[in-house]
């Protein structure tokens, strides 16, 4: 795979875990959870919210 290629997947995958991060701040505001929002690690966020 060449550099742009691979710059891409990696753009692609940071703006799905972006959106993925977004989804569950959403959630958190919506049921008023008292979870932590952590900004930037969408895996701490997740284990926050099991």
């Amino acid at each position: 795979m060449n550099v742009l290629g691979q710059l891409g997947s990696a753009i692609q995958g940071s703006l799905f875990v972006q959106s993925e991060l977004n989804k569950a701040h959403a959630f958190i505001q919506e049921h008023n959870l008292p979870v932590e929002q952590v900004d930037d690690d969408l895996h701490k966020q997740m284990i926050a919210l099991e």
